[in-house]
């Protein structure tokens, strides 16, 4: 049984990550739509095709779903788009039939750069002095619940 100073510091927890969460992605999302037509959630598919292609392994709609903690229809719905304003290519993999293999095109790299240069520009107000912190720690208890 947990005692209610556990059950505070959980709820603490979510409640500040979810307010965090819910602050900064509406103004990123403002800001990326605005600047670039490029909505928050697919800057941040953006950002992890890019980060599969450097590690030169096939990406797949699951494994950006996967990576973002996002569910695969709305991963779909951000490639759609990306792949309908030329920033991504999608093809049938070729490790499996029943997927797609996602890459950034030149136009997308260059969005991904723009869109990095505006959040770096964001970031720029923000006391991140604790950010490496928080987010090892967060990861942690995501994996130790995951267990």
């Amino acid at each position: 049984m947990t005692t209610p100073s556990a059950v505070t510091e959980i709820i603490g927890l979510w409640t500040a990550a979810r307010h965090a969460i819910a602050v900064v992605e509406r103004e990123l999302d403002s800001r990326l739509t605005e600047t670039l037509g490029i909505p928050f959630t697919t800057y941040a598919v953006l950002c992890t095709i890019a980060e599969f292609e450097i590690a030169a392994s096939e990406l797949s709609q699951q494994h950006i779903a996967v990576a973002l903690g996002i569910d695969k229809s709305n991963v779909s719905r951000h490639i759609e788009a990306a792949v309908a304003s030329g920033h991504v290519t999608s093809a049938p993999s070729a490790v499996s039939r029943r997927s797609k293999s996602v890459s950034l095109t030149a136009s997308g790299r260059e969005a991904l750069a723009a869109a990095e240069r505006l959040v770096a520009e964001f970031a720029t107000g923000l006391d991140l002095r604790g950010a490496v912190s928080a987010t090892r720690f967060l990861t942690a208890i995501g994996d130790a619940v995951e267990r």
